[in-house]
């Protein structure tokens, strides 16, 4: 009789479907807007120790769909091909470069010459692909740009300085001039190609030699770039001939992107009093804190809106959110993106409606409604993650405790 009733028990399991409930969201690796569509959005979760998972939005981010896997825990840049969106490039571990022609669906594994966190498709060349990074030469690693002809299937290494050890950590291609590539290394290096990397220039004067170049951007009609750096945001109006440091008191910058749309208007991720998303209305010469913005202490990356100049996307560990109004406010723009890593879950009684759930690294949340609706409670983690929950239920209030790492 037991063992009829094992496995009675076994099969209606077996039966069994699961639907996810929530809550949205969870660690965004990686986002891409699709230049042609704009309302079209790409994000990679990071799902360590599995591979990293492709959702899609077709609505600016109001509804996901699973897309496919790329084969790698995490990448460290999603790229959407400006000229045909069929192709996607996710850089990993430094020197695998993933690639979809088919929008995410499947993925091909590519190797890269050396080291590179990020790769740019080239605006005036369908095939041609850019990374800026570090090739080991001559017993030392040193600064390239890896160019292909073959979107990624092979590559060529251009040193702008073989003599000297430094590493680059930022490219950017001209949308107006053809051949025109920056690159942006440590140490104040900073080098400009008007050939596809066959030729190079020093184009740093006015950069501190301590600087560490993050980022870099051309805006769409040539007149200015922006870089990136430890020392701040510098801008050059003259091909990168010279450079100066913006206004707005911006200490150590991660990324400075204008929006694809507006050359006027342009986007950084940087610090001050702490890490914020800053932003410019006239190309990138002076910034500002929008109020009131957005304050993160985890890692997070920018995506400009390229259908809308005052608008740009927050790639974070907690989810992805909206700025429509310069990042004065930011709203959610995960609905349907349930990605969380959840550490503990409590439930009340059947008939409360009430549980509590940790996420990792993001917070506790709390639903009444068993799982139809859930709201963040207010932070209270030291070290980032709990690894229990115990609640009394009550009447009307509940009285939460909660086991970390720090007490």
């Amino acid at each position: 009789m037991r063992v009829m009733v094992v496995l009675c028990l076994g099969l209606a399991v077996a039966g069994a479907e699961w639907v996810s409930i929530g809550p949205d969201g969870g660690y965004v690796q990686a986002l891409a807007v699709d230049p042609a569509r704009p309302q079209t959005l790409f994000a990679a979760s990071y799902d360590y120790p599995d591979s990293a998972r492709l959702f899609r939005s077709d609505a600016a981010g109001n509804g996901w769909e699973f897309v496919g896997v790329i084969p790698y825990t995490s990448v460290s840049a999603l790229r959407a091909d400006p000229r045909d969106s069929m192709f996607l490039y996710a850089p990993a571990r430094g020197d695998l470069l993933f690639r979809t022609s088919d929008r995410g669906r499947t993925w091909r594994q590519l190797t890269l010459p050396g080291y590179a966190s990020t790769v740019e498709p080239d605006p005036h060349s369908a095939l041609r692909l850019y990374a800026g990074g570090y090739y080991y030469y001559n017993g030392a690693y040193r600064a390239a740009l890896y160019v292909s002809s073959d979107r990624g299937l092979t590559w060529a290494v251009s040193m702008p300085r073989p003599d000297t050890v430094f590493y680059a950590y930022a490219c950017a291609a001209d949308p107006t001039a053809a051949g025109r590539v920056y690159l942006g290394s440590n140490s104040g290096y900073l080098h400009v190609t008007t050939d596809a990397g066959m030729t190079w220039q020093p184009a740093n004067a006015g950069i501190p030699s301590n600087a560490s170049l993050q980022g870099l951007s051309v805006n769409r009609d040539g007149s200015a770039v922006l870089a990136a750096t430890s020392a701040g945001i510098y801008r050059s109006t003259d091909d990168g001939t010279s450079w100066s440091l913006s206004g707005g008191g911006v200490a150590s910058a991660m990324s400075a992107e204008f929006s694809p749309g507006d050359a006027s208007r342009a986007w950084a991720l940087g610090r001050a009093d702490s890490m914020r998303v800053f932003a410019s209305t006239d190309g990138g010469a002076n910034w500002e804190r929008p109020v009131p913005g957005y304050v993160t202490s985890k890692v997070a990356g920018l995506v400009p809106d390229p259908g809308a100049g005052t608008s740009a996307y927050l790639s974070t560990q907690t989810g992805i959110y909206r700025s429509t109004n310069m990042g004065a406010d930011w709203q959610a723009a995960h609905t349907g993106l349930r990605i969380a890593k959840i550490s503990t879950i409590t439930a009340g009684p059947w008939w409360t409606g009430r549980a509590y759930l940790e996420v990792s690294e993001n917070g506790v949340f709390k639903t009444t409604d068993r799982g139809t609706n859930w709201v963040r409670c207010a932070d209270f983690l030291s070290c980032g993650n709990i690894c229990g929950i115990g609640v009394d239920f009550g009447t009307d209030v509940d009285v939460l405790y909660a086991l970390e790492g720090s007490g």
